[in-house]
């Protein structure tokens, strides 16, 4: 691992320097420092930028960049220990077509690009923020219910107080539920300060400061959050393609009922039109789960390809309404009056049930990567820009 991050940065510099030769630079650690030497006569500004994701060698995910470091007129430089990669990794599409016309509804127009979770956020993800922060739990971001309701179980919490653990109880690929408003919102604030262990539920998106009830606002310079209405809305109804293009009735791409049977049909959805999606049955069981995987609708996506945007479990969103927070799109249990675009509703935002869950939004990632190939090894890994060398 260490050696990848000396080759990084040892491209990066040699880069950064055009005219430098592997002898005229030399990389060091000490201490977890990073320290960058180069020849005395290559003086001026120089930037470098550096990434710590050395996972993506693997797994060809993007990286993150964490940090720029100008030096000037010298030849030593010491960098910190880059941070560590994010615990937590949310699959998102682009929803772009900035500045689209609303909805005869009123809802749906969103002035800017900005991208949405493929998937509602999903109980492998939210085990392991609980793992992440909640050793004592101060906030009660774990219910009771998340293992005790065999619906939607769910996580298991073990230990006492100050080391609680937690484990996935089925599929961790189905989405969460039972958690509130307060507990989405602490979730994008650990996903907005780098889903580390250190990461902070209580600032960033959304200054909660242990607040468990109220409205709080989102915090300007937000990179991950609840998503507004019109958000959740045009990712789930928009058509895409232009600022005109209309909107579906249903979050399907279609205009007509959905039906419920799983797989890779199209218009297809986990609700209730009589028979559950799961057993096709009219009968329920209190020992039987209901929830369905992400995408185990496959063709019935969005026209931005989110899914499950109508059905599995209703999903917040930043509305506001009085004291109440805005909820969409339907779940396994409820009929299919709850899945168009037509169904406003708000709840209060202490609501937990086995039925209410989340997504998020963020800021787009950049949409330049340069592809770098480790010779002798086959390995790939993504990095955001190249350095550039700068006159003064």
């Amino acid at each position: 691992m260490q050696a990848g991050l000396l080759f990084l940065l040892s491209a990066a510099i040699l880069l950064t320097f055009p005219r430098a030769s592997a002898q005229d630079v030399s990389l060091e650690l000490n201490n977890g420092d990073v320290v960058i030497s180069w020849d005395k006569t290559l003086t001026g500004a120089v930037d470098v930028e550096y990434s710590s994701d050395l996972s993506s060698w693997i797994t060809l995910s993007q990286t993150n960049i964490n940090g720029t470091f100008r030096h000037e007129l010298a030849n030593e430089l010491t960098m910190p220990n880059p941070k560590a990669p994010p615990l937590v990794k949310i699959e998102t599409v682009l929803v772009g077509d900035k500045g689209n016309a609303a909805d005869s509804t009123g809802y749906g127009a969103v002035a800017n690009v900005f991208a949405i979770g493929k998937y509602e956020v999903t109980i492998g993800q939210y085990t392991t923020f609980l793992n992440s922060v909640a050793k004592t739990d101060p906030h009660s971001l774990y219910k009771s219910h998340m293992a005790t309701d065999l619906n939607i179980a769910g996580i298991m919490r073990e230990g006492s107080r100050g080391s609680f653990s937690y484990s996935v109880i089925g599929s961790a690929n189905q989405p969460i539920a039972y958690v509130n408003w307060f507990d989405a919102a602490r979730f994008a604030n650990w996903m907005n300060n780098g889903a580390t262990d250190e990461a902070s539920t209580e600032t960033g998106a959304y200054t909660l400061d242990g607040a468990t009830t109220g409205i709080i606002p989102k915090n300007a310079g937000a990179t991950w959050w609840i998503p507004s209405e019109d958000e959740w809305y045009k990712a789930a109804y928009y058509k895409g393609g232009g600022t005109n293009a209309g909107y579906w009735l249903y979050p399907t791409e279609s205009d007509s009922v959905p039906g419920n049977t799983i797989g890779g049909a199209a218009n297809q959805a986990n609700y209730n039109n009589g028979v559950y999606s799961v057993t096709q049955s009219a009968d329920y069981s209190g020992t039987l789960n209901y929830l369905t995987d992400a995408g185990a609708f496959s063709g019935s996506g969005s026209a931005y390809a989110t899914f499950d945007q109508g059905g599995n479990v209703l999903e917040w969103n930043d509305a506001v309404t009085g004291s109440s927070r805005g909820i969409r799109g339907g779940s396994w249990n409820l009929a299919g009056t709850f899945l168009p675009s037509s169904h406003l509703n708000s709840i209060d935002p202490a609501v937990e049930d086995g039925y209410v869950g989340f997504r998020l939004a963020s800021v787009p990632e950049p949409s330049t990567y340069a592809l770098i190939l480790v010779a002798g090894a086959g390995w790939l890994l993504w990095r955001r820009r190249v350095p550039q060398e700068r006159a003064r």
